[in-house]
């Protein structure tokens, strides 16, 4: 609609389009709890030689851009501005390519420099089927074959890990109400490792109040205690909380909403600090897809921690995107991502988009792999998004100037 607005013949209606997109796409990263989920900018992204614009322009920019790019072949045999749209269209793309270039050319020396304070850290996903997860009986299964995972030789006669990870609940049981398990999970660890693993965290709401559920990672040392968390802060709406619930019910739709169960949303994000001095930024599940939600406190963070069950997806594309989101908040944060996940897709990813080493979908087993301790030089969340302003204004007025000599000229 807003595209249609500013029609016209000749390369303008590719401005109009990229225009459109980029306001529709930006709206829908936060209107009715936001859903960003597969934006078009990330179809131009799918390498890391793609993926350096979003470190400047982000995600939001390069929709708007790709919009545009993507359109240009439609101007192939018209009479009006077929040239000058082509020739834009590819040099926004070769800007594209060659800047992603630029910056690859120096990544190796800049992940170089940010290696000290550096740890290994292990992912374990354990393509736990999601009927198991849900079947009580199952319960002590699940949690034995995590210990099972994590207690696995170094790969390649490589150093013990200093960090486990375990993905999105993991743990099958309320951790707090089940000393025995943390009695486990410090018979596996060694001397200085730490487990990050989530959970379901319980908390008292008060006499005579049901308990409040938090989607979390809990931080465990060798002594099996809880020495840290972090609850999840955006949540999926009708999945682990019913959004608006207060104004549904003052309409009487109360059956519709109940929700046995529903989690609560954390105020903020947690920084996740451990004895070492290595700090991790928590992105639970599909928290990962929200650029602009990743607060001011990730500048020094080691490193971003994406846990997820994308068992839910099935297999489909869902795992896909999903990873390929989340390697896009690394590059645009210049620092690394830890991401396990129960059935894949686990990997650490270095701060250019790049995948240290990872376990594919549907792939039982371990990962061992080092990450710095430092971030790289990267543009800030206020520049990106001075940037996607600019670009879409831009766009705002290519589309509109076209439109305004077209009605000149037909007039």
């Amino acid at each position: 609609m807003l595209a249609r607005m500013l029609w016209s013949d000749g390369f303008g209606r590719l401005a109009a389009l990229a225009f459109g997109f980029g306001i529709a796409e930006w709206l829908r990263s936060f209107l009715l709890t936001g859903f960003p989920w597969n934006a078009i900018g990330y179809g131009i992204m799918p390498i890391p030689l793609m993926m350096q614009s979003a470190a400047v322009i982000g995600v939001s920019g390069v929709t708007v851009i790709a919009v545009f790019i993507f359109s240009a072949p439609a101007l192939i045999g018209t009479k009006r501005g077929m040239g000058i749209g082509l020739a834009l269209a590819a040099l926004l793309f070769a800007a594209h390519i060659g800047f992603g270039a630029w910056r690859l050319s120096g990544a190796d020396a800049a992940v170089a420099a940010a290696k000290p304070g550096a740890a290994t850290v292990r992912l374990v996903q354990p393509m736990i089927d999601q009927s198991r997860k849900l079947d009580d009986r199952e319960r002590a299964s699940i949690f034995e074959e995590h210990l099972a995972l994590s207690a696995l030789p170094p790969q390649d006669g490589e150093k013990q890990p200093d960090i486990i990870v375990w993905p999105e609940t993991s743990i099958p049981f309320i951790l707090t109400d089940n000393p025995d398990a943390l009695s486990r999970i410090s018979e596996v660890l060694k001397p200085g490792q730490v487990l990050m693993t989530g959970a379901v965290r319980a908390e008292d709401a008060g006499p005579g109040l049901a308990p409040r559920y938090y989607n979390s990672i809990y931080v465990v040392d060798h002594h099996g205690q809880i020495i840290g968390a972090a609850d999840k802060v955006h949540l999926v709406p009708y999945g682990e909380y019913v959004p608006y619930e207060d104004i549904l019910k003052s309409l009487g739709v109360t059956d519709a909403i109940a929700m046995p169960g529903g989690f609560t949303a954390a105020s903020s994000h947690t920084l996740l600090k451990l004895p070492n001095g290595l700090s991790f930024y928590p992105l639970i599940c599909y928290e990962a897809i929200f650029p602009d939600e990743i607060g001011p406190q990730v500048e020094g963070s080691t490193a971003l921690l994406n846990v997820t069950n994308d068992g839910w997806f099935g297999n489909t594309p869902g795992p896909y995107q999903h990873f390929l989101q989340a390697r896009i908040r690394a590059v645009e944060n210049g620092i690394p991502l830890i991401r396990d996940a129960n059935t894949g897709i686990s990997a650490v990813v270095d701060p250019f988009g790049r995948i240290v080493r990872g376990l594919d979908y549907n792939q039982k087993g371990v990962i061992d792999a080092t990450i710095g301790g430092a971030s790289v030089a990267h543009w800030s969340e206020k520049s990106r998004e001075f940037y996607f302003w600019l670009i879409l204004v831009s766009m705002l007025v290519i589309a509109a100037g076209t439109r305004a000599g077209f009605n000149f000229r037909t007039n």
